[in-house]
């Protein structure tokens, strides 16, 4: 084993804080738009700006949070190890 005792409990967390994340961002790009047209009688040109950049933000987020992670850019070419990656 890697040093961790319960790897099914972490991998469980982690499928759980990715669906959390995925089931709120698409709940907020559900509502939102209704939100801004229904209570701020809002332009639906500028909802949909607002839903671009908030889409658009969580893309290049996790881009960047993929780049950060694997140091370079290229997936596999870290040196650290990575426990999806085998010996």
């Amino acid at each position: 084993m890697s040093g961790v005792e319960h790897p099914h409990y972490a991998v469980s967390l982690i499928i759980l804080i990715v669906v959390l994340r995925s089931w709120t961002q698409l709940g907020l790009s559900t509502f939102i738009p209704f939100l801004y047209q229904a209570k701020l009688s809002s332009d639906p040109a500028y909802v949909a700006t607002l839903l671009f950049f908030f889409l658009g933000s969580g893309t290049v987020g996790t881009v960047i949070g993929g780049r950060w992670r694997t140091g370079s850019g290229t997936a596999g070419s870290s040196s650290s190890p990575s426990p999806c990656r085998s010996p």
